[in-house]
């Protein structure tokens, strides 16, 4: 069951909002400059030895759909540490949070940033990452009447 105090839920939670945010801009950050990340997914594609069916443009609509769910994925896993890293911290100030979060969406957007080749969009990720903060913030101090009744699926059921 889930509490609305509960760090981690709340990670995963804001994890999930910055998770979206920078999907978004991965798809974005792609679509902008097609030509150049097809032909970079048509070298990779020749490159392996293994001849595959289907052309660069398809494959390059399956990397940008993986890059997305990726950037997801860390995002929400990623939140969800850093809401278990404040519980392990003992509910510290804001502070924690907030560097840690910094830290992560300093690395993810300058790792991001030399991969779309602009500084705008490893702006835009650290921009993401700092939605997390008042997200995290909302939901941390959101009291049970707020909340609503959380409830296992199973117990629906026998109600």
């Amino acid at each position: 069951m889930s509490s609305p105090n509960d760090p981690g839920q709340t990670g995963v939670i804001a994890g999930r909002v910055v998770g979206l945010l920078t999907a978004l801009l991965v798809v974005g950050s792609l679509l902008s400059a097609p030509d150049e990340s097809v032909s970079w997914v048509e070298t990779v594609v020749h490159g392996v030895s293994v001849n595959l069916p289907g052309s660069a443009t398809l494959y390059f609509y399956a990397y940008i759909v993986l890059a997305a769910i990726g950037q997801y994925v860390f995002s929400y896993v990623t939140g969800s540490l850093v809401g278990v890293l404040y519980s392990w911290l003992e509910r510290k100030p804001i502070v924690i949070v907030t560097v840690a979060i910094l830290f992560i969406g300093f690395i993810n957007g300058f790792a991001l940033r030399f991969d779309a080749q602009t500084t705008p969009i490893g702006i835009a990720y650290i921009l993401a990452w700092c939605c997390f903060i008042p997200v995290f913030y909302y939901y941390i101090e959101t009291t049970e009447s707020q909340w609503g009744k959380t409830r296992r699926l199973d117990q629906r059921f026998k109600d």
